[in-house]
């Protein structure tokens, strides 16, 4: 098993750091189970001032969740939840992403995650733009597991808060809302 030094991340050195951000990255893409015994190393960076290193971590927080056979990553929905009201679209992206990977695998948390990512319309980000951003990553990312949703009410709500985005003012969201509505009109 591949071993990480994770006081890279702390090198003075950009390159150093960041090309360790890029093999975490890899190595939670393409062999996850080597990644996850250092779960709590990674757990610790979430709370890294460097918005890098926190968006890697949520993302591999993402990316472990099919190896997550002990059910750790659950037990860090709150912490994944504050980072979609942090005003900032690129954290919130990651976290969207994030929550949804683990609703593939963790099914029980999907009405959570889904009411906890609706909430993302009361939220404020840095420009109306941003937000706008942040909606299409939403439809985006909700789209592959739309049909699995089991609570009728919740995928109610979803399909409710997709079609308020066929009059976004962002043409990108406004298209994949558009695209999403076409496919799961019943």
């Amino acid at each position: 098993m591949k071993t990480f030094s994770f006081e890279k991340l702390a090198s003075p050195n950009p390159k150093e750091k960041y090309e360790f951000v890029n093999e975490l990255l890899a190595t939670g893409k393409e062999q996850p189970q080597d990644l996850y015994p250092y779960l709590p190393q990674i757990v610790e960076l979430l709370d890294s001032d460097n918005n890098i290193i926190r968006w890697a971590a949520i993302d591999l927080i993402g990316l472990l969740i099919v190896v997550d056979t002990d059910h750790r990553i659950p037990l860090l929905l709150p912490k994944l939840y504050r980072y979609l009201n942090t005003g900032k679209m690129i954290t919130a992206n990651h976290a969207v992403w994030a929550l949804f990977e683990i609703t593939k695998v963790e099914p029980d948390t999907q009405n959570e995650i889904i009411k906890e990512i609706l909430k993302t319309q009361g939220y404020s980000y840095d420009t109306e733009e941003c937000k706008n951003i942040v909606y299409g990553n939403i439809i985006k990312s909700v789209s592959p597991i739309y049909p699995a949703i089991r609570d009728e009410n919740i995928k109610m709500k979803v399909y409710e808060f997709v079609f308020r985005q066929t009059a976004n003012t962002r043409n990108a969201t406004k298209k994949k809302a558009e695209n999403f509505i076409k496919k799961f009109t019943r």
